[in-house]
């Protein structure tokens, strides 16, 4: 039996859907045997002698030593060791990293450029400065040490063929297994009725691109339609939701991963909006906030881009899919859910369909059993 041990970076929805999930599900099926370790558990604890000897120990035990994505120099020297041993050294990577938006946080990381922002006016402002907000160098040398690691990986796990195409000039050994919920963790509650359209959004604040694209008919569609709520999970930006009636908008931080499903139902949506920008960051990405909402039956007015577009055709009438992110399109199809209660019900049901067939976490964890199986059977290549 296969032994994997695990390495979880942070309580984040990334380190839960692509390292947690997928070896809970192997290690409860017998397929595998399976070890954790949880860089955050306790920091004073992590950096002692025992915690040391512990992380040993583990990475001593397993075959398969499975990590998130590696951009620290000192974790991969000692990864490296391991693999002279003879250990499998399997990253996972679901997102983009080499084509992070100057409009995200994230870009102070990652951006390798030095970056101004034009307004409506003409006004050019100060974006991402060297030395200032932004280190180029460093972030070059992350990008580096990304890269060195996705070359130095027996196996590289991700979401899509898109990002998989990102990747093969590092590794030729790449294999996607898409991001899938439990659904008997996502499901829908019974709850009380409750009065108005509950409008949902969720997102972090490297979402605010995307939340551009409805910001502009927001006002207006709310004027419109007066029993619409709008629910924030996550991020707020109070510049989009200006002239909105704030008793109408309700917003919600972000919960404990463990929590999150439950959180997420018994905010007890009407439907949900999932703007996404067509660009090569966001076509990097998996339709995980489709499929949570699905698994909710919470049916989804959805930016027709890579890579929600492959959900419209497996069920059908399980959701509105905007084409080019039209701003006339975006207000039929969110007046055509908001007005249609019907409509709402059949297509909740036809997206909670779209899950169970196809992204159910309790099936799909096969394939990474059968990715893992495949790293062990892949003989040293001699240089």
């Amino acid at each position: 039996m296969i032994k994997i041990f695990g390495f979880l970076k942070s309580d984040s929805g990334c380190d839960w859907y692509r390292i947690k999930q997928p070896l809970i599900h192997l290690r409860a099926s017998k397929k595998a045997e399976v070890r954790f370790f949880h860089k955050g558990d306790d920091f004073d604890w992590f950096g002692s002698d025992e915690a040391a000897e512990h992380m040993d120990r583990d990475l001593s035990w397993a075959d398969i030593i499975f990590v998130p994505r590696i951009s620290e120099v000192r974790l991969m020297k000692v990864l490296n060791e391991f693999k002279k041993l003879g250990k499998k050294i399997v990253t996972e990577w679901d997102d983009n990293l080499f084509k992070v938006s100057p409009l995200t946080m994230q870009y102070a990381e990652f951006g390798t450029e030095e970056h101004n922002f034009k307004t409506d006016t003409g006004e050019i402002l100060e974006g991402w400065k060297d030395g200032k907000n932004i280190q180029i160098e460093r972030n070059k040398q992350t990008i580096a040490m990304i890269k060195q690691s996705l070359r130095d990986s027996d196996m590289v796990i991700t979401t899509t063929e898109d990002l998989a195409e990102v990747f093969k000039p590092y590794n030729s050994n790449i294999k996607v297994c898409p991001n899938s919920v439990n659904i008997n963790l996502w499901k829908k509650l019974p709850l009380l009725p409750h009065q108005g359209i509950r409008m949902g959004w969720f997102g972090g604040d490297t979402h605010f691109e995307d939340f551009t694209l409805v910001a502009p008919i927001l006002k207006s569609f709310m004027d419109q339609n007066p029993a619409v709520t709008l629910v924030l999970l996550g991020g707020r930006f109070d510049a989009t939701l200006k002239g909105i009636d704030p008793a109408r908008i309700e917003h919600h931080n972000w919960t404990d991963i463990n929590a999150y499903p439950y959180k997420a139902s018994i905010l007890d949506l009407d439907f949900a909006i999932i703007p996404l920008v067509d660009n090569d960051f966001n076509n990097g990405k998996s339709p995980i906030k489709w499929l949570e909402m699905a698994a909710l039956e919470v049916p989804a007015v959805t930016s027709y881009v890579r890579p929600y577009d492959k959900m419209m055709d497996l069920v059908k009438d399980n959701g509105i899919f905007v084409e080019a992110n039209s701003m006339q399109g975006w207000w039929d199809s969110l007046n055509l859910m908001a007005k249609n209660p019907e409509l709402r019900k059949r297509m909740g049901v036809a997206a909670r369909q779209t899950v169970e067939q196809f992204y159910d976490a309790n099936k799909t964890y096969e394939m990474w059993l059968q990715a893992f199986e495949s790293v062990m059977e892949r003989k040293l290549e001699v240089v």
